[in-house]
């Protein structure tokens, strides 16, 4: 395990936060193909979450990056799917956040 440690002024409050994880090797040869969907979502949730971490790391704020990566996402998507397909997608995020689908601990 490996356990990085950064520091953030949030509010004021000044705090030490810890990332723990596993050591990183070098990712094994996998093609797309090869995956079934959700280990493809799986793997791809993985890299996102990394990237994450070292642009926090890197002191880029929290919120700012989850902005942009929002808006990263809906491009792309917006691209492969069309307007049309992701707006109907969009709309079923309220009802998703509120059940609590994207929480992690405790909820707001």
């Amino acid at each position: 395990m490996v356990q990085l440690t950064f520091y953030a002024d949030i509010h004021g409050l000044g705090a030490a936060f810890f990332l723990v994880s596993d050591p990183m090797v070098p990712a094994p040869e996998i093609t797309r193909r090869s995956l079934e969907d959700s280990e493809a979502r799986v793997l791809a949730f993985g890299y996102v979450s990394e990237a994450f971490a070292e642009a926090v790391l890197d002191g880029v704020d929290a919120e700012a990056f989850a902005e942009a990566a929002l808006s990263a996402a809906f491009r792309e998507l917006v691209a492969v799917h069309g307007e049309a397909n992701i707006a109907r997608f969009a709309d079923t995020l309220s009802e998703r956040v509120k059940a609590g689908e994207f929480s992690m601990g405790r909820r707001h």
